[in-house]
């Protein structure tokens, strides 16, 4: 689904904190979550095209969604902000 394995490990560490007191439970829920969310790569791709477009749309964004289950949304974002990033570091353009 394109989640890195950080990423798994903070939506654990939440889901225990919030439900389980802490306590490590069976990931279920977690990989029920992950199963039903938007693949994170094609997202990326989807952003990066639209940014191509559209940059001015990603101009002082915020927030990626009210809820999007495990984050795909947020870390969608988080690689094309590094790419924007690390090609405006270099002189680029992406």
């Amino acid at each position: 689904m394109g989640f890195t394995d950080t990423d798994y490990e903070n939506a654990r560490t939440a889901l225990n904190n919030k439900f389980y007191g802490g306590k490590d439970r069976s990931s279920s829920q977690l990989y029920k979550q992950a199963g039903n969310s938007i693949v994170v790569n094609v997202l990326y791709y989807i952003f990066t095209e639209l940014h191509k477009a559209m940059p001015y749309l990603f101009d002082d964004l915020k927030v990626g969604s009210y809820f999007s289950g495990i984050g795909a949304f947020e870390s969608a974002l988080d690689r094309l902000f590094d790419g924007i990033n690390s090609e405006q570091s270099i002189g680029g353009e992406m």
